[in-house]
């Protein structure tokens, strides 16, 4: 397989502006004590995400970072990306207690439900005559 590099003498402007905005994908996941999130989030560092609450809603923005070193480019198929998505969150939702990791390009959000939400087991008792 032979791939041809053309030559750009000048490099576009990658600007915030001009990036195209994505729905991240993700997998939701349900224990009994917690809802559970996982959104991928290629070239996203920490100081590129913002993670909100607003009523109801769980609201995720992140911008990916340009990786491009310096020096002259021959070719750029990689552009950075903002990422955007909103999640609706239940009403058994503790909403202080949410948790967030961003490791390696993944976001692992932890929802846990409220206790007096979550399914408990009641103890049933013998009676002897």
């Amino acid at each position: 397989m032979t791939t041809t590099i053309e030559r750009r003498e000048s490099k576009p402007a990658r600007t915030t502006a001009n990036l195209p905005t994505v729905t991240p994908r993700a997998d939701v996941w349900e224990t009994a004590e917690a809802a559970h999130l996982a959104i991928e989030l290629p070239g996203v560092p920490k100081d590129g995400l913002d993670l909100s609450i607003e009523s109801d809603r769980l609201t995720l923005t992140a911008t990916s970072k340009d990786v491009t070193p310096d020096g002259r480019e021959l070719r750029a198929e990689w552009r950075p990306t903002r990422y955007q998505r909103t999640f609706l969150l239940t009403e058994d939702a503790d909403k202080s207690g949410i948790e967030a990791a961003l490791r390696h390009g993944l976001l692992a959000i932890r929802i846990p439900r409220r206790a007096e939400k979550r399914p408990r087991s009641i103890p049933v008792s013998v009676a002897t005559d």
